[in-house]
């Protein structure tokens, strides 16, 4: 192992770049674009990243993707979670309804003021209450 005097070891690359320069005639732009940049890795990780060797339009572009997917993410988040007050507005609209005819439902009798039009509700309703009332008496 042979060292310069800022601790590079000579000997290692000088062989890798004597069997890079051998096969050198054989190497699609890709493939010493990527030899090289192994070289300049194993060197020196940091210097890889400087803002000269990055593909500044490929970044912003890659940035702007993201912007734009995270920016459709958000507002189906939206739509969701406005659809969630919407169900959750409903339910308590309807829970207010059944505290307020509580005794109406109990006795099984559709009140006309809670859903007149969905009399399977007022059977789930009806069913969640003797359910809620035989726990409570156990």
């Amino acid at each position: 192992m042979s060292s310069n005097r800022y601790g590079v070891d000579i000997t290692y690359f000088k062989k890798w770049i004597a069997r890079a320069f051998r096969d050198m005639n054989d190497y699609k732009p890709d493939e010493l674009a990527r030899e090289l940049a192994r070289m300049s890795r194993t060197a020196d990780s940091a210097v890889i990243m400087e803002l000269e060797f990055i593909d500044t339009d490929a970044a912003n572009n890659t940035l702007i993707q993201s912007v734009k997917l995270n920016k459709e993410k958000d507002a189906t988040i939206a739509q969701q979670f406005q659809e969630l007050e919407a169900k959750e507005r409903r339910i308590a609209e309807l829970e207010g309804a059944i505290v307020a005819h509580r005794d109406v439902i109990k006795a099984g009798a559709p009140d006309s003021t809670l859903d007149p039009a969905d009399p399977v509700l007022w059977q789930q309703v009806a069913s969640i209450y003797s359910n809620d009332e035989d726990e409570e008496e156990a």
